[in-house]
């Protein structure tokens, strides 16, 4: 890095410092028995229950759950009006290494009324997108559901566009315990596969500027249907400026584009640290940056299994920190199904696009992917039976930041060794071609 990366760096390290200070310092938090009138656009689907649904909502002042009847069911991208009393909460979950919140707000069974948010224009163009993604993502549920039997439809919905559908509390509980719960939630790879996937269809017909332009709108409109989810937002901003540097003709490095996107996302919304979707999203890529290459497998199986043991060796602490357990066996399970993954991502995009235009082909399209589902399922199903678990009580962040910098330490020392070998091998062969 020059001088001028540097300065830039630490100017917006000092950026964001100060908007995490004025963000938190000036914060007023809730009390318990008051009266509230919120209005807010619905960025997540509702936990629907048996006997209610949940909403969870962001606020100027923090997050809020809120407890609903079971009907009228609400869905991500509706605009509502919430009047109700907060009720403080106490916090089971365990201590995890940014885990802030010890109390949470809660409303429940407020009254609740369409909300028109007059009072904020600049989220108009926000909340078209939102509408006419909810109308795409509900049609896309529709067909999903149409086309094969649960937990097949939830899976692979999960799977294409991270739509978190109910799989059954059995099935839930076997990705959880097998550690592939990452899988039915979309993440960077589904970006990449939209990227690689529709730039050289677009090239075909469009000049270069224009089809990666169309291709940027095409993530845009992925993320929405997504829902927004912090992994998805991570890397479709990378997404963007890998884009941009192909338009500019600029060389393109995954570093700067990861340290861009966190920064912007914490800069609009500091609150989204705590987010255990955005560290865990953010940390394994910096594991896939700089310990994925340290690790040597060439076949493709074991590149899977590669990627996997990097992304949890970067993640481990904050997996023990959040959920305070970790599969044994999870990296084996790993190996044995992430192959089915870009199968069933192609499958399942193709299938529904073509659904919407033409339902009976789309139908048949879902319908090939059934062999991989059952064969997922059949793994996962059989690993979430006969695994073990790791479990701790607390994990404190003194220890996770002892493991961060071993972490490094090692990473920074392979690097190293690896880089003199390259050398002394370049220069063995120059030598050799000399004396030839």
């Amino acid at each position: 890095m020059n001088k001028v990366q540097i300065a830039v760096a630490v100017f917006l390290f000092i950026a964001l410092l100060l908007r995490f200070y004025f963000y938190f310092h000036n914060q007023i938090p809730y009390q318990d028995g008051e009266k509230v009138e919120l209005e807010t656009t619905l960025f997540s689907q509702p936990t629907v229950g048996r006997f209610n649904q949940k909403l969870f909502i962001q606020t100027k002042r923090g997050r809020v759950w809120v407890i609903l009847p079971t009907y009228p069911q609400y869905h991500y991208g509706d605009i509502i009006q919430i009047s109700g009393s907060i009720k403080l909460k106490s916090s089971t979950q365990n201590s995890g290494m940014l885990r802030k919140e010890r109390v949470i707000p809660v409303i429940y069974f407020p009254e609740v009324a369409p909300g028109k948010n007059d009072k904020n224009f600049g989220l108009a163009p926000i909340q078209s997108g939102l509408a006419i993604a909810s109308f795409f993502r509900q049609k896309m549920i529709t067909l999903f559901q149409n086309s094969l039997s649960s937990p097949s439809s939830s899976l692979l919905l999960g799977i294409v566009f991270g739509i978190k559908e109910s799989v059954g509390t059995q099935f839930t509980y076997h990705l959880r315990v097998s550690g592939v719960m990452h899988v039915v939630a979309a993440s960077g790879m589904n970006v990449t596969m939209v990227i690689a996937f529709l730039t050289p269809i677009f090239l075909l017909i469009f000049r270069r500027q224009i089809a990666l332009l169309l291709v940027g709108v095409c993530i845009l409109f992925y993320a929405f249907v997504s829902g927004l989810q912090a992994s998805i937002v991570r890397a479709s901003i990378m997404g963007m400026f890998v884009l941009a540097a192909q338009v500019t003709g600029r060389q393109t490095w995954p570093l700067y584009g990861l340290c861009m996107a966190g920064f912007l996302m914490l800069f609009i919304s500091p609150q989204t640290l705590f987010d255990i979707g955005f560290q865990l999203s953010f940390i394994s890529t910096l594991g896939l940056l700089f310990i994925r290459p340290l690790i040597g497998f060439k076949n493709v199986l074991g590149d899977d299994m590669a990627t996997t043991i990097s992304a949890q060796i970067a993640t481990l602490p904050i997996l023990l920190g959040n959920f305070g357990s970790y599969s044994a066996v999870s990296v084996v399970v790993n190996g044995l199904v992430l192959w089915t993954v870009p199968i069933l991502m192609i499958i399942g995009g193709i299938g529904g696009l073509i659904g919407l235009v033409f339902e009976p082909l789309g139908k048949l399209l879902l319908f090939v992917s059934l062999p991989f589902l059952i064969y997922f399922e059949m793994v996962v199903s059989w690993f979430g039976e006969h695994s073990g678990t790791i479990s701790v009580s607390s994990f404190p962040w003194e220890l996770g930041a002892g493991y961060y910098l071993i972490l490094s330490s090692f990473v920074l020392y392979f690097q190293k060794t690896r880089n003199t070998r390259k050398i002394s091998n370049s220069a063995h062969q120059k030598a050799r071609k000399s004396e030839q």
